[in-house]
């Protein structure tokens, strides 16, 4: 579910990496979702 998330997200054209980013770093999954950004930007 996680990945179908970011997936989606990294899929919008008015994305806002930097407010995913505040999130993660808040939702203590930081690494996880950085993960993700670096292979689908």
């Amino acid at each position: 579910m996680f990945q179908t998330a970011v997936k989606e997200y990294m899929r919008d054209s008015d994305r806002k990496l930097q407010i995913l980013v505040q999130y993660a770093e808040k939702l203590g999954a930081r690494d996880e979702v950085m993960k993700y950004v670096e292979v689908l930007a």
